[in-house]
């Protein structure tokens, strides 16, 4: 998304990604046949990968869950990294990404439920 800003808009945006480096806690939409809109919402856990970039920075390199601007994370081995992404359905992947796609990464240890 950040290349694509900014090849378009060039500096009137400001993206900022969040990922989390254990676990998250989500509403997704699941079937339920007993519902007219033939969906409902539910909670689901989810548990981060190896390889996601909150894992990498909280994990491997010892730093606290916090805001991090790209001029922050340079020191920081990420090769390979990625940000956990989870959609509407509760499918999880892993989207590989590099520090210059985005201008600020939040970073969660965990992402707990409203109800929490």
């Amino acid at each position: 998304m950040g290349h694509y800003l900014n090849h378009y808009s060039k500096e009137r945006y400001y993206v900022v990604a969040t990922d989390f480096a254990n676990y998250a806690v989500a509403e997704v939409l699941v079937s339920d046949s007993t519902t007219s809109s033939k969906s409902r919402f539910s909670e689901k856990i989810f548990k981060s990968y190896p390889e996601s970039l909150a894992k990498i920075i909280i994990k491997d390199n010892g730093k606290p869950e916090g805001v991090y601007f790209r001029e922050d994370l340079s020191s920081v081995h990420t090769n390979g990294a990625g940000l956990n992404l989870i959609d509407a359905y509760g499918t999880q992947v892993l989207f590989s990404t590099d520090s210059s796609m985005f201008d600020a990464l939040v970073v969660f240890n965990n992402i707990y439920s409203k109800s929490d």
